[in-house]
């Protein structure tokens, strides 16, 4: 098992489980069902104006170096399939009274314009709201094992 502190990703060309803890920050599981090959990142903030493409702390970098890490291995972009978790408003910031602070609903945001303007298929996804997720990723079927609020559980 190999767990995913936030500006990490981790792919993997064999089975194994990849678990992360998140809040605001979001995690895409990228996979391929035809080369079984898998990966995960876990981002903090949506963008860096800055064209640092080694920092996985943004969205926009995280993302495309999970999909580059993923075709390094022999993956191929046309079947990616992704799911997406994260963008919690884990401080419960009443998001009319201070808009532009809301991380998570932009994080959110990125992963999902980024996935479409690169046409990866989005199957499934739970973001939003309140609770941290703790995520166990098996990337040898896709699996999501997903849990929250953390006090009901861990893996």
């Amino acid at each position: 098992m190999f767990y995913i502190l936030p500006a990490e990703i981790y792919v993997s060309k064999t089975p194994v489980y990849i678990q992360t803890l998140i809040g605001s920050c979001v995690s895409i599981c990228l996979w391929s069902p035809f080369s079984k090959i898998g990966g995960m990142n876990h981002y903090l903030l949506p963008y860096s104006e800055c064209d640092d493409g080694d920092s996985n702390r943004y969205g926009n970098t995280s993302i495309s170096n999970l999909i580059n890490k993923l075709m390094e291995l022999g993956a191929k972009k046309s079947e990616f399939q992704a799911k997406i978790f994260g963008g919690a408003n884990v401080l419960k910031i009443n998001e009319k009274k201070v808009n532009f602070f809301n991380i998570g609903e932009k994080n959110i945001e990125m992963a999902f314009k980024i996935l479409n303007r690169e046409k990866i298929k989005i199957v499934n996804y739970d973001v939003g709201g309140q609770e941290a997720r703790r995520i166990l990723f098996n990337t040898g079927n896709f699996q999501i094992r997903l849990k929250k609020p953390l006090h009901k559980g861990s893996f």
